[in-house]
């Protein structure tokens, strides 16, 4: 990841939130910020339910934490039922925009 800031490496951290048909979006879990890590891997690992049909979905906002304000590098929508269909124990998501480079993955445990 580079490009957050242009004096250091990026302050990161991730707010998940989860919608459904019968819920809005609410927080639902928020990563520890990784101080100055172009590479970040955060240590938290969240477990969600999951029922399909229901039209769920996460979103993930990669948040650069600074003095001044924090900026919204990337928001990730993710469609649950889309993710549980596919194999494999890493999902990929492509930073969108020039300014950021890199991949936010997400890690299944299986």
């Amino acid at each position: 990841m580079s490009g957050c800031d242009t004096t250091s490496a990026c302050d990161l951290h991730v707010t998940i939130r989860c919608s459904s048909i019968s819920s809005d979006w609410k927080i639902c879990g928020e990563t520890s910020k990784l101080q100055d890590d172009n590479f970040p891997v955060w240590p938290e690992v969240y477990t969600f339910e999951h029922t399909p049909g229901t039209s769920q979905r996460w979103r993930f906002d990669l948040v650069d934490e600074d003095v001044a304000f924090n900026d919204v590098i990337a928001t990730f929508d993710v469609i649950v039922d889309t993710y549980a269909a596919t194999t494999g124990n890493l999902y990929q998501l492509p930073l969108p925009g020039n300014e950021v480079k890199g991949v936010f993955w997400i890690h299944r445990r299986l």
